[in-house]
């Protein structure tokens, strides 16, 4: 299903308890139960979280959120409000109300990596470097 394709369809409501949930940093669990609820509400697509590394201890070093396709092959930068309503204090004044409409999520392809050069979870995390 193409991002155009999810845009015609009725609007979804994010929870609003996500909002702001992100603010003080996340973890691995913390990302599979927030961007797997998020990736509901996006058909085709999947919300994961790309580590710098994971070791012995698990996933860590600096992350960025991506949308994978259905297929896993393809990478997608965050886009529209998602990113600011997950990490931003509710109270912030830039903070959005709402992460917008699922189909605003996906935007340009990823030109860093794709899943294939990655180590995942089989979840929402994936690690661009194995120091196992």
């Amino acid at each position: 299903m193409s991002a155009s394709e999810v845009a015609a369809q009725s609007p979804v409501i994010a929870p609003a308890d996500l909002r702001g949930c992100m603010d003080d940093g996340y973890t691995p669990e913390n990302v599979n139960s927030v961007l797997g609820q998020l990736s509901d509400l996006l058909p085709g697509f999947s919300i994961v979280c790309v580590w710098e590394y994971i070791d012995a201890y698990g996933y860590g070093g600096n992350s960025d959120f991506y949308v994978e396709s259905e297929s896993g092959e393809a990478l997608f930068c965050i886009a529209g409000d998602l990113w600011k309503w997950l990490n931003m204090r509710p109270d912030d004044p830039g903070s959005p109300e709402a992460p917008g409409d699922p189909a605003s999520w996906v935007g340009g392809a990823c030109a860093e990596f794709t899943t294939a050069d990655l180590v995942g979870d089989g979840f929402h995390n994936y690690a661009i470097q194995d120091r196992h």
